[in-house]
């Protein structure tokens, strides 16, 4: 199957999302930011570990003054 598609068609495929997004197809902006900027959640999900470990380490920092 995957023999079947090329790059080029890759690339048709998401010229033709974007366009459809932009369009204000809101299910293909969807998947074209999901597949660009990963799901939200995960985004999410990253910031609040980064936030939880800035604290975690200002935390240890405090009792070693």
């Amino acid at each position: 199957m995957v023999q079947a598609v090329t790059p080029d068609d890759v690339a048709d495929i998401m010229r033709a999302l974007v366009a459809q997004a932009k369009a204000g197809d809101i299910a293909a902006a969807r998947l074209v930011l999901e597949r660009v900027f990963g799901r939200v959640t995960d985004t999410e999900t990253l910031e609040r570990i980064e936030t939880l470990e800035t604290a975690i380490l200002a935390r240890q920092e405090d009792r070693a003054a």
